[in-house]
């Protein structure tokens, strides 16, 4: 019996469709001046409103590489100083990777990505019996849920830049900004030019993680999207087999041709944001840990913590959806055993069987461009790591 009491972020009324999966990210989407999913209107206000979208674009996306130009800068100008090093390095390497490989990448790949949704859409389970026997509104729920608490991290972190660096201004008379960055000018002693600074920073931070939370909970909504399918299939295979169907089966071989498809074009238009984020997530996550472990300061500890947070979720979030589509390829080879397919006197319908098991044998796996494979195990191999570059930082800091 399903729990009524627990949190719900959509009551949903009827049938639930795919699209549920991607509202909080189109809304993200359209706010940074980005629309997904462009309609066709040829009407002069429509036209006004494009142009003004983009404009919104540019200029986000002006604003990023303007702070990503005052970041290298800082990490040339203290090249030799390694706790300057390590209080900018997670920012300088975050946001090229998050701007470049993610938010550039899927508006370059527009059409791809909106030809990926097309695929997905006709197997997501549109009839109210389906959707209550694979508990899809629970599934979407327990998603957005997990949603809102990785935004929070971000959140947090944003916010706490802010408010500390208003919190040394307005009680102690303190100027200064909790992100080391370069700025052409040094006249920060000035209130003023001092409040737009810091404005400016939590501007540029707050787009970055607009840009972050966007891009990876869409591609983890195709992910999950794609393993929901797998279920499905897995199941309605068990069925077909146990009925001796053989028209069904000989359909079903379609549609496991077609879900394989789809799986290979996830990989191929998301494999460089798959490594990028294990590379990154793992120096984010020991960078940051590592000021968390050695600083003092107030502001550097409130800011730690989020992006310690932040870095974690992400990098277990890649994993976690990653051994999610292993398990659901994985269950459609343990429906087949768990059925009467040995027993099958048609050998025609026996063969077809025995080519999905072994086909479903062979583990899909989410690999980032041939490196890595996006599974749990990955995820305790990069703790692993990123703990040995932490100890490596914090030897040569207490060296120097």
């Amino acid at each position: 019996m399903e729990n009524n009491n627990q949190i719900r972020f959509i009551d949903f009324e009827g049938k639930i469709k795919s699209e549920d999966y991607f509202t909080l990210q189109l809304k993200l989407f359209n706010f940074i001046g980005c629309d997904l999913i462009k309609k066709k209107s040829s009407t002069q206000k429509y036209k006004i409103f494009s142009i003004l979208k983009t404009i919104q674009f540019l200029a986000c996306a002006t604003n990023v590489i303007l702070f990503m130009i005052t970041l290298f800068t800082r990490t040339i100008m203290d090249i030799q100083n390694i706790a300057i090093i390590v209080k900018v390095l997670p920012n300088a390497i975050n946001i090229p990777y998050n701007f470049f490989s993610k938010y550039v990448l899927i508006n370059i790949r527009r059409q791809k990505v909106l030809k990926l949704f097309k695929n997905l859409k006709q197997f997501f389970p549109t009839t109210k019996f389906d959707q209550k026997k694979y508990k899809i509104e629970t599934q979407i729920n327990q998603f957005i849920k997990a949603l809102y608490y990785y935004s929070i991290c971000y959140f947090l972190l944003v916010s706490s830049t802010t408010v500390y660096s208003a919190y040394l201004l307005f009680f102690h008379k303190i100027r200064k900004p909790l992100i080391e960055i370069w700025f052409p000018f040094d006249d920060l002693e000035n209130n003023l030019i001092f409040i737009i600074t810091s404005l400016w920073i939590a501007l540029s931070g707050g787009i970055c993680c607009l840009v972050l939370i966007a891009c990876d909970w869409t591609i983890f909504a195709f992910v999950n999207i794609l393993a929901i399918a797998f279920d499905m299939f897995g199941e309605e295979l068990k069925f077909a087999i146990n009925q001796e169907d053989e028209k069904s089966v000989r359909n079903l071989i379609k549609k496991h041709k077609k879900l394989i498809a789809i799986f290979d074009e996830i990989s191929e238009i998301f494999s460089l944001t798959f490594l990028c984020s294990f590379f990154v997530g793992a120096a984010s996550v020991s960078v940051s840990g590592f000021q968390l472990a050695t600083s003092n300061d107030l502001g550097e500890i409130t800011y730690s913590i989020p992006y310690t947070l932040g870095s974690l979720s992400q990098i277990f979030l890649y994993c976690y959806f990653g051994q999610r589509i292993i398990d659901s390829t994985y269950g459609v080879s343990k429906n087949i055993n768990e059925s009467n397919w040995i027993l099958l006197k048609n050998f025609k319908l026996k063969k077809m069987i025995s080519m999905i098991s072994q086909r479903s044998q062979k583990l899909n796996s989410l690999i980032a461009y041939g490196f890595v494979v996006l599974n749990l195990e990955t995820f305790s191999m990069i703790m692993s790591s990123a703990f040995s570059y932490f100890t490596l930082l914090k030897n040569l800091y207490f060296k120097n």
